[in-house]
């Protein structure tokens, strides 16, 4: 038995870069905002060289056909570590390295100490492909992180259309899936 999920109400909640204010004429002031404030988030897949490893080496560098022998050689767990290798690799947009470490072993719903799942590091990351392989690969488009944001909301406050369309044609086909 299938079980029928719905996008939950969700306020996000919007930066003040240079809002406009303006009166309502009830009394109140309302700040006019155009984005989300995405740049703290991005501040959580930057790189950060104090993890070298032959497998960091090897995600950093794009060399997806090195992370099976890696993998095998020094008997690493790929969900035993620290999750970010996985999210860092997916927002860079390093494709066939996010595959590798998949093939080997990654759950593909992996979240980071803020929930934040690699399909809200590849939204964030603006890739298209590798969102839709991640999606084939079974990435839940409704996983919400601490903040109570799923991929699609990162989308559209990227104001990514692309990727927007992309995440709410597969929402549809589940919605589809899950009304039969």
């Amino acid at each position: 038995m299938t079980t029928l999920r719905h996008t939950p109400q969700i306020k996000i909640d919007f930066c003040r870069e240079e809002g406009t204010s303006f009166e309502t004429g009830q009394g109140e002031t309302m700040v006019e905002t155009d984005k989300l404030c995405l740049n703290r988030f991005k501040k959580k897949y930057k790189k950060s060289e104090s993890r070298r490893s032959k497998l960091w080496d090897a995600i950093k560098d794009d060399r997806p056909g090195d992370i099976p022998k890696i993998v095998k050689e020094e008997n690493i767990q790929v969900n035993e570590l620290t999750s970010s290798l996985i999210h860092e690799a997916a927002f860079e947009g390093k494709l066939e390295s996010v595959k590798a470490l998949l093939d080997c072993g990654a759950k593909v719903n992996l979240s980071d100490t803020d929930d934040w799942t690699v399909l809200h590091a590849a939204v964030l990351g603006g890739h298209v492909e590798l969102v839709r392989l991640l999606i084939q690969r079974g990435a839940d488009l409704y996983a919400e992180t601490n903040e109570k944001y799923i991929p699609f909301h990162i989308a559209t406050g990227k104001g990514d259309e692309d990727m927007v369309a992309l995440l709410m044609e597969k929402m549809s086909q589940l919605a589809s899936l899950n009304a039969n």
